[in-house]
Order: structure tokens, then sequence, then C-alpha cells
């Protein structure tokens, strides 16, 4: 029996690698969907005060860059897309050659990223 030839790879390593991936699919739609709602929503709340002629309301007008908010969550949910192709891809190798280990870097600029606009997304709705 020849000794270059290697053991097959159990079913459940690819298994997790999809959960995985599909668990990146998840947080981007969720990214995505709550982005295009705030981003919406300016708009809904202007055309509800035009139909119902009430006088303005202090919410919106205190923030007037929320639309900015709803690009930037859509920003991050391309971001995660495009974080979890890379990591499906790279892991899916890795498990076939055998040599798997979790991607440190990936995980922390990715938490790098969410830390900073958050901060910077809390400071800016403290001080206005």
């Amino acid at each position: 029996m020849p000794e270059n030839l290697q053991k097959p790879v159990d079913a459940r390593y690819y298994l997790a690698v999809e959960r995985t991936f599909l668990a990146w699919i998840r947080s981007a739609i969720a990214f995505l969907a709550f982005g295009i709602a705030i981003e919406k929503f300016d708009f809904f709340l202007k055309f509800a005060l035009k139909t119902q002629e009430l006088s303005p309301l202090p919410p919106i007008e205190k923030y007037p860059h929320l639309h900015y908010l709803g690009k930037l969550l859509i920003g991050i949910g391309i971001l995660s897309l495009i974080f979890g192709k890379i990591n499906f891809y790279k892991t899916l190798k890795k498990v076939e050659t055998g040599a798997y280990r979790t991607s440190f870097w990936l995980y922390f600029l990715y938490f790098i990223i969410l830390l900073i606009l958050s901060l910077g997304l809390f400071l800016y709705f403290l001080f206005g």
C-alpha cells in the first residue's frame, strides 16, 4: 500500500467549515438589513410627517447624519461577506491538507474594524 495516500478527511470538518461560512453570511445579512432599514427609516419618517402634517420630529433633527450610519452598516455587511469568503476557502484548503489552524489575524482584523467603528458611533451619539 502506497504511503503517500492521504487519509480521507472526516465529513464533520467540512460541515463545520460550511456552518462557519453560513454564520458569516447570516452576520452579513443582518448588517445589510439593518443598514437598509436605517437608510430608509429617515425617508419613512419624512413621508409620515408630510402625510400626518405633524411638526418637526426632534430625533431626526438631532441626528442629521443618521443615513451615514446606514451606509456604514451596509459597508460592514459587504466586508463580512468578503471576510467570510476568504475564511471559507482558506479553511477548506487547510482542512484538505490536514494543516488546519484558526486564522487569528482574519478574526483579529475583523474585531478591530468593528471595534473602531463601534467606538466612533458611540462617541458620535454621545457627543452629537
